[in-house]
């Protein structure tokens, strides 16, 4: 509730939608989103992030940057808005924070992509609602398997099977759909 949350196109100083201490702040909003953007507080205190922008325009095409802050911890994350066509007003909702970062709604059609130390080759690699084998490093083939009971609330999770000693280290997940990109990192300890 008393974090700064901030949608911006390029400028951090002139937002799309600014929420501070519990209230819209409109003095710095840029002129073309005033009286078009809804701030939407179901969850907030759960860390749901919600924006709504009515009467779309094509000029609302583009890259959109969330920023949230409190205290000295800071996050942020963007995503790609495309105008196709004029319809329903669009709806742009993410949901935040889980505990190693943002969860998106959404994972069907996103890229994850787990990796070790390069982004190719990598551990595992999930892309349009499949394993994409052959970006696969060779020493994880026929070990690992995507848990994804939890798909459609956007949680994924990689199992490792026959863990060996090398497995032993930093693992990255990498997401990506449309221009979002997030990630998170963790520390598997192999113990004999």
């Amino acid at each position: 509730m008393h974090m700064e949350v901030r949608w911006y196109r390029s400028e951090l100083s002139t937002p799309v939608f600014l929420y501070r201490d519990g209230a819209e702040v409109t003095e710095m909003q840029m002129q073309e989103y005033r009286d078009r953007v809804e701030w939407i507080e179901d969850n907030v205190t759960e860390g749901s992030v919600a924006l709504k922008i009515h009467n779309i325009r094509p000029s609302d095409h583009g890259q959109y940057w969330c920023r949230f802050q409190e205290g000295n911890y800071c996050g942020e994350t963007s995503l790609l808005l495309k105008v196709a066509g004029l319809g329903s007003d669009p709806y742009i909702h993410m949901d935040g924070s889980v505990e190693s970062g943002l969860q998106l709604t959404d994972a069907q059609s996103m890229e994850v992509r787990w990796v070790r130390w390069h982004r190719y080759p990598a551990v595992y690699v999930y892309m349009d609602g499949d394993h994409v084998a052959g970006e696969q490093m060779a020493e994880y083939r026929g070990r690992t398997a995507l848990v994804s009971d939890a798909i459609n609330e956007g949680r994924l999770t990689l199992q490792i099977n026959n863990a060996r000693t090398s497995d032993d280290g930093k693992y990255q997940c990498l997401f990506e759909k449309d221009g979002v990109y997030q990630e998170a990192d963790l520390d598997l300890k192999i113990i004999v």
